[in-house]
């Protein structure tokens, strides 16, 4: 298998602001939406 691309990446933190901030200005990605699992109590 050769993958040519991502299609999504989900990453659950304590703290979604200083992660975004993370994630956003220093590794340049983009977030694209929030989803809630209540089955494990995340969000």
């Amino acid at each position: 298998m050769n993958p040519k691309r991502v299609e999504h990446i989900g990453i659950a933190v304590r703290n979604l602001e200083k992660s975004l901030n993370f994630y956003q200005n220093v590794l340049g990605l983009e977030f694209l939406k929030q989803e809630i699992v209540e089955s494990q109590g995340a969000k």
